[in-house]
């Protein structure tokens, strides 16, 4: 069914369910936004539906009309009785759910009230746009002096030169020598002319033994020698013994060797019987077989009483801030802002979390949380139940990486959305951090709103 999401529900968000009508009033920027139930037989909607009114207009989400009747099928066997008809639904309640950032009734999350007739949504405002940059500030002091710059980049590389040599013989060098070139031009240095030849002088004594060279490289292989020629084909065999001759004969029921029937086997004048088994014991009954159709169900028992109303979520204008700090592991009691009304049962809020060491921890925050409870398992994969103390309490875990986890956290941790429940008249909230190992830190919340009952 097509829908018309509401993008921002900034102030407070009230729900009546009362007979069979469901309507949301609520503030946005300048105007209404109004959830009307349409009954059937109206010009917008035939078959009932929802009128949403705003300052642009009314938009109508209605319900498809009834499809026609199909042919009647053939009556089936009867069947037994159907059991009684459940007992009427409990009168209509409200469910509040809270919808992460992505969801797509509330891109930037929010709050989902739904009740028996309607669905209504509070979503988070839109970042609002950055103000205008304020004006310049007064020159301040001269500032000190800064420390030494960096050095400089490295000068060009100076002109290159090639050098090249000549061999005996060149025009310019007869002894041969080298050719110096660079941008500037060519220099020659030659070598000298052989001198004469000096006196032999003495010899001189001999030198140790040199160390032994490295093994050379094993030389590839040589080619395939071609194929010898094929060898003689060798003498035939002796031929084997005839095989013995069987003869097979079928036995008839009543045999005095196979009872049942079966085959004579013969061969070399030696006979062998392979007999039917006899008839096997009568098997036992079998099931049941399965149960005819179920038979029209029974008349609609009475409806129940009316449920009682559910809690009501309640958006603040403007969210609440609460902080606190924590040493070690520790378990305490701490009192809410006094904006946050004695009767509430739980606050919508979003937790931030940071510790000064690499310690993973378990944050718990609640209205009956300060029993240490193991909340953890020893290695990976373990089966939780196996591992937990008992976790059926009114509390919020959240798990805060450390240590052997191969991560941790060190900008701090954010936590969106929770439901804490409180301790009323005045609001209060518990907290523990089992598991914590010495390190200190801070538990800072952004309360958005409370649920009343």
């Amino acid at each position: 069914m097509p829908y018309r999401p509401l993008l921002a529900l900034l102030a407070t968000t009230s729900l009546a369910a009362c007979g069979g009508d469901a309507s949301v009033d609520t503030a946005l920027g300048g105007g209404d936004v109004l959830v009307t139930q349409v009954d059937p037989g109206g010009e917008n909607c035939p078959a009932g539906g929802v009128m949403i009114s705003t300052i642009d207009g009314d938009t109508f989400v209605c319900n498809g009309a009834p499809g026609v009747d199909g042919a009647a099928g053939q009556d089936g066997a009867a069947g037994l009785d159907g059991a009684a008809g459940a007992a009427g639904l409990d009168g209509a309640g409200v469910t509040v759910t809270t919808l992460l950032e992505g969801d797509p009734a509330c891109p930037t999350g929010g709050v989902m009230v739904s009740s028996a007739t309607t669905d209504a949504f509070a979503c988070n405002g839109l970042v609002g746009a950055t103000g205008p940059v304020g004006p310049a500030g007064a020159d301040g002091a001269p500032g000190a002096d800064g420390a030494p710059g960096v050095m400089g980049p490295a000068g060009a590389d100076g002109e290159g030169v090639v050098v090249t040599t000549l061999l005996e013989g060149d025009p310019d060098c007869a002894a041969g020598g080298l050719l110096v070139s660079s941008a500037a031009g060519d220099s020659v240095v030659c070598n000298g002319a052989t001198g004469a030849t000096g006196a032999t002088g003495p010899a001189g004594p001999t030198g140790a033994t040199g160390a032994t060279g490295a093994i050379g490289a094993t030389g590839p292989a040589g080619p395939t020698g071609a194929t010898g020629a094929t060898g003689a084909t060798g003498a035939t065999g002796p031929a084997g013994a005839d095989g013995e001759g069987v003869v097979l004969t079928t036995l008839l029921e009543g045999d005095v060797d196979c009872p049942a029937g079966g085959v004579m086997v013969t061969t070399s004048g030696l006979d062998t019987f392979v007999c039917n088994g006899s008839d096997g014991a009568t098997g036992a009954t079998g099931p049941i077989g399965p149960m005819g159709p179920t038979g029209p169900t029974g008349a609609t028992g009475p409806a129940g009483a009316t449920g009682a109303s559910g809690p009501s979520l309640n958006l603040y204008a403007t969210p609440l801030i609460h902080e606190f700090s924590f040493t070690g592991a520790q378990q305490f009691t701490t009192n809410l802002p006094s904006g946050i009304s004695g009767t509430a049962t739980a606050i919508l809020a979003d937790v931030f979390v940071t510790a000064n060491g690499d310690d993973h921890q378990n944050i718990v925050l609640g209205s009956d949380c300060l029993a240490d409870r193991k909340n953890w398992v020893d290695t990976r994969g373990q089966q939780p139940s196996l591992q937990f103390g008992s976790l059926a309490r009114p509390c919020v875990t959240l798990n805060y990486a450390g240590q052997t986890d191969g991560y941790g956290s060190n900008y701090g941790t954010w936590y969106s959305s929770q439901v804490i429940p409180l301790l009323q008249s005045p609001a209060r909230l518990q907290f523990t951090n089992y598991a914590n190992s010495g390190t200190s830190g801070w538990v800072y919340l952004v309360v958005r709103g409370e649920f009343r009952p």
